[in-house]
């Protein structure tokens, strides 16, 4: 935000080889739901399942993103079946951590049960961060992986994220991984 003022940006849509990057619709929140009722499903993720109540308001918080900070949320879906997949994104969380990572957009994201080693967070992550180069100004972006989330991990190294530091979120043991502006 500039002088409190909202810096609205509408969200744009990225193609990429097998998925549409789209801004949410409200017909994707059963899917999203889904999703975060799943998310500790085969991978150690250090997340919980979310509450329909939760879910939402992680779902319309996106739309928040978009109007403050220009950057948010996308859902990634099938270019051939429409299914959706998960979302990804670039936001910011305004986390309690120590240290602070405030000075830097946070990448996220999360893939369906369907979706997962399919390559589809790597596709979408890949997609998210040539946006981000070309779109947000900071030197640097980061990322928060539970250290057990391996697949994770593996996702965030091939955008390339390198591990930066150790924090401690909600009880978990995390990693802040960074990435420098490309181009």
């Amino acid at each position: 935000m500039d002088g409190g003022r909202a810096s609205w940006a509408e969200p744009p849509t990225l193609m990429t080889e097998r998925f549409v990057l789209r801004p949410h619709r409200l017909e994707d929140f059963p899917a999203n739901l889904e999703m975060w009722n799943t998310i500790n499903v085969g991978v150690e993720s250090g997340l919980r399942p979310l509450t329909r109540e939760e879910a939402w308001g992680k779902f319309t918080r996106g739309f928040g993103f978009w109007v403050l900070h220009g950057r948010g949320p996308l859902g990634i879906i099938d270019r051939e079946t429409g299914e959706y997949l998960g979302e990804v994104g670039v936001s910011d969380f305004n986390r309690d951590l120590a240290p602070s990572h405030d000075h830097m957009p946070e990448f996220s994201w999360a893939v369906t049960l369907g979706a997962r080693r399919r390559g589809v967070a790597s596709e979408a992550v890949a997609r998210m961060a040539a946006w981000a180069d070309e779109n947000i100004a900071a030197a640097r972006c980061c990322c928060l992986i539970d250290v057990r989330n391996a697949p994770s991990i593996r996702v965030a190294e091939k955008a390339g994220f390198a591990a930066a530091y150790a924090v401690d979120y909600k009880g978990s043991a995390c990693t802040i991984f960074e990435r420098p502006r490309r181009g």
